[in-house]
């Protein structure tokens, strides 16, 4: 078993209504009450995830696992920004592992991932996506100087795992960025800008091909963002590479992205649910 600081495992009741069926939290994580927020369907449960420590420090190996149990939906986030602070030399990691079961829907959409001078982190997500599931991840990542600082953080290293139910690789995805690749304006690598994000959508409810038509009718690309989308391999989804020059600018255009493609989502999960009942 993953040895992690935080468990939580979500559960569809008799009733349609998701909610947290077990919880082991320790530090540093903490998990505030489910949420039920006006703008989601109403089975599904919205949980933020807090940090008690103030960010990710050298030498932490941190982990979290979550199961979502069949026919749950599930929207599960940070409370704010997660900063990884300065280190000398040394590095930290962060795993997570997610478990997403039949008919069911996970939104793991974490704030983004502030590198401090001197942070060196290793993120890393490993999937396992039952073939009538969707889940929903991204992850975004940007330099900050505290007070002017300039110098550069040391390297975010970010792999993506994703295995189906019988623990075949479906996907595999590696980004790696040194603090020197953000420093300046390089043609064909960031243009200037400082912000980079990945948006996977795994699904097999909705044709790849038209996710991906309904991503480029919300998406743009001036001289704030820019964006680039295709298909993962086995169309079992699609994702989306976004480099912008703000948090901001990345955070609008991803939630644009999830804004566009959720009711696509949501419809067979509806007619599952109206099925059952019927």
């Amino acid at each position: 078993m993953l040895p992690v600081q935080a468990r939580l495992a979500f559960t569809r009741s008799p009733d349609d209504v998701t909610f947290l069926a077990r919880q082991q939290v320790g530090y540093p994580y903490h998990v505030g009450r489910v949420l039920r927020l006006p703008a989601d369907p109403a089975p599904m449960a919205t949980v933020l995830l807090q940090s008690c420590s103030g960010g990710i420090f050298e030498g932490e190996d941190l982990g979290l696992a979550v199961s979502v149990g069949s026919g749950a939906m599930v929207h599960l986030s940070t409370g704010a920004s997660t900063i990884v602070h300065g280190m000398q030399g040394g590095s930290a990691r962060q795993r997570i592992c997610l478990e997403v079961g039949a008919n069911a829907l996970l939104e793991y959409l974490p704030k983004p991932t502030v590198l401090f001078p001197g942070a060196q982190l290793l993120n890393e997500v490993d999937v396992s996506l039952n073939p009538q599931a969707s889940l929903l991840l991204w992850d975004v990542c940007l330099a900050h100087g505290p007070g002017g600082n300039v110098e550069r953080f040391g390297h975010y290293h970010s792999v993506t795992r994703v295995r189906d139910s019988d623990g075949r690789l479906r996907v595999l995805d590696r980004m790696r960025i040194e603090g020197a690749d953000l420093s300046e304006p390089r043609v064909g690598i960031n243009g200037g800008f400082g912000t980079l994000g990945t948006f996977f959508i795994f699904t097999r409810k909705v044709n790849a091909a038209l996710l991906t038509e309904y991503v480029r009718q919300v998406s743009f690309s001036d001289d704030e963002i820019y964006v680039g989308t295709s298909e993962l391999p086995g169309s079992c989804g699609i994702w989306v590479r976004v480099i912008a020059k703000s948090a901001v600018a990345m955070t609008r255009q991803l939630n644009d992205i999830r804004s566009s493609i959720r009711p696509l989502l949501m419809k067979p999960l509806e007619e599952d649910r109206l099925a059952r009942e019927y």
